[in-house]
């Protein structure tokens, strides 16, 4: 298989999970807490206007995603059109589809920004069956080994002395394309950083059961720290492509470790949302208070 072909199939790949597949997998998950959760055995959990805008995000959310899959296959088109040239870089591709991917996460920043003020709007309404705190204080160690944090760690300096070893012409020259990637794989390991700490420290979700918490925080800090590995494999990989004369596989690589990426993050975020709700105070209310509220 050619890198340019390669690049193709991978591609569609990166089009098909970031604007169907995970976005499926995200509605149905909310489908899922309705079906459990019916607005007639437990009104509590449902505040004036949940209905309407819940399917109002629905169709934004497949709405966006809709658009940002057609300007894929649109940029598909255009990218493998240019790659049949004989004189087709690799620098233009790569970043292409680099911007592609942030634009893939458009929709899920919209959507998630939306319910957060909608959230905000009903905190009032859900502060009475808000779930008692169980305090377990949990770190880093609790979820991933010392041995692979290390690791991780030690990859920092040394991807930076590859790096440099790699790009010592374009340093010696004074361009800015080692200084930009030295900077962006900072950027990468301090993201991560802050993810974890967001994990482990970060604010509690209310509605969410301990056990449920547990899980959702080893998922989101093993994702972190594996992912970070990934991406230094990947990275050297780039890297070495380029001392070998392999250039034209760097687009192929670049969405393949995208894709990579974007199943991690969104793992991450699906397990964040609880399968089952235990908050002080909810129960199925009775058929008699069903009686007694309904209009006469």
């Amino acid at each position: 298989m050619s890198a340019v072909n390669a690049f193709v199939a991978m591609f569609i790949v990166q089009i098909v999970v970031m604007t169907v597949v995970y976005p499926s997998r995200l509605i149905k998950r909310l489908r899922e807490l309705d079906t459990r959760y019916p607005k007639e055995q437990f009104p509590q959990l449902w505040p004036p206007g949940y209905e309407a805008a819940e399917r109002l995000l629905v169709t934004l959310y497949w709405g966006l995603n809709t658009v940002v899959a057609v300007a894929g296959l649109a940029l598909l088109y255009g990218l493998f059109t240019y790659m049949r040239r004989p004189d087709w870089d690799d620098d233009p591709v790569a970043k292409l589809v680099v911007a592609f991917f942030f634009l893939e996460l458009i929709p899920t920043a919209v959507v998630f920004v939306t319910a957060a003020k909608l959230f905000k709007k009903w905190r009032n309404w859900f502060q009475v069956y808000r779930r008692t705190a169980t305090l377990e204080r949990r770190g880093l160690f609790d979820f991933v080994s010392p041995f692979v944090v290390v690791l991780t760690l030690l990859c920092y300096p040394l991807l930076i002395g590859l790096v440099t070893y790699v790009e010592r012409d374009d340093l010696d020259d004074g361009s800015a394309d080692a200084l930009v990637m030295i900077g962006a794989i900072t950027l990468m390991y301090a993201m991560f950083a802050f993810g974890m700490y967001a994990s482990l420290y970060g604010k509690r979700n209310p509605f969410q059961t301990h056990e449920a918490r547990i899980r959702a925080m080893a998922i989101s800090v093993k994702g972190s720290v594996y992912t970070c590995l990934v991406a230094v494999v990947y990275i050297s990989l780039n890297l070495m492509l380029t001392m070998l004369g392999l250039p034209s596989w760097k687009p192929f690589a670049m969405s393949a470790f995208l894709v990579i990426c974007g199943v991690s993050s969104f793992t991450s975020i699906l397990n964040a949302i609880p399968r089952e709700l235990k908050l002080d105070g909810l129960r199925p209310t009775l058929p008699a208070e069903r009686t007694a509220s309904s209009p006469s």
